[in-house]
């Protein structure tokens, strides 16, 4: 199966939702805790990046099944599913901690098939799957030269 379509769809789908999320982060935004549980939080840019992901990959897959946290399992019933999380972090980012992504990935019955990782703040992308090996837009992540620290 040729991934590449899948990837650049869920590659669009991320940037698109990570410039929207960093145009809200800073502002004041409407929250809601989810499930009676005051740690399991969800602000209305996580609801609006969800929508922009799904809406994205409707365009190109409308038969693909959707999963994503915050609106649950669609009722599509194909072998390859989408799992989605609009902001992976929503607690950093409501509480202005710039320590959040936007994650995607397609999965089918038995194995991963791709993962898109987007750090709005740092406008860097990593994208992984079959074939070659992951790959970082932007600039190059590099280890510190800096010593370990002391114990």
């Amino acid at each position: 199966m040729n991934i590449e379509p899948m990837r650049r769809v869920a590659e669009r789908a991320a940037k698109k939702a990570s410039v929207m999320i960093l145009r809200k982060y800073g502002k004041e935004i409407e929250i809601k805790i989810k499930n009676k549980n005051p740690k399991d939080l969800v602000s209305e840019v996580d609801l609006a990046a969800e929508k922009i992901i799904v809406s994205e990959i409707r365009k190109v897959f409308p038969y693909h099944t959707i999963h994503s946290e915050e609106m649950g399992i669609d009722k599509q019933k194909h072998p390859l599913t989408w799992v989605i999380d609009p902001i992976d972090g929503t607690s950093n980012f409501i509480h202005h901690i710039p320590c959040f992504c936007v994650s995607i990935a397609l999965v089918d019955d038995t194995k991963a098939l791709l993962g898109v990782v987007a750090d709005p703040m740092t406008d860097r992308g990593t994208q992984t799957g079959a074939g070659p090996a992951p790959r970082t837009a932007g600039p190059a992540a590099k280890s510190s030269a800096n010593e370990p620290l002391a114990r």
